[in-house]
């Protein structure tokens, strides 16, 4: 019982945990948690061990999450998923108009 209290604790220190710092950390879980002979760890750290990269990559897709929504500050705009885009390319190609930075002249205007 205290081991997989020792294993809940630390796995929500991984989580707490920013940059390179946590990446080792939940590296370091994960061999903990395969170890341990605790079965439904050992399921928790092979799922977690599946989607690791995922994982890794959330911060960076919360961003761009956060610039395409147009959240505050950072990205004025409007919120781009309130449109109705008939296709994931027709939300792409909006995405790339109003936050890729592009300035587009048109024929007659200044």
């Amino acid at each position: 019982m205290y081991r997989a209290y020792l294993l809940k604790e630390q796995l929500r220190a991984v989580f707490a945990a920013k940059g390179h710092r946590g990446r080792v950390l939940l590296c370091g879980w994960i061999a903990w948690a395969r170890r341990s002979r605790l079965a439904e760890f050992v399921a928790l750290a092979r799922t977690i061990r599946r989607f690791q990269q995922l994982i890794w990559n959330t911060p960076q897709t919360l961003r761009v999450e956060r610039k395409i929504r147009g959240h505050p500050h950072p990205y004025p705009g409007p919120d781009l998923t309130r449109y109705g885009n008939h296709s994931p390319e027709a939300f792409n190609a909006m995405a790339m108009l109003t936050r890729g930075g592009l300035k587009l002249e048109l024929p007659g205007r200044k």
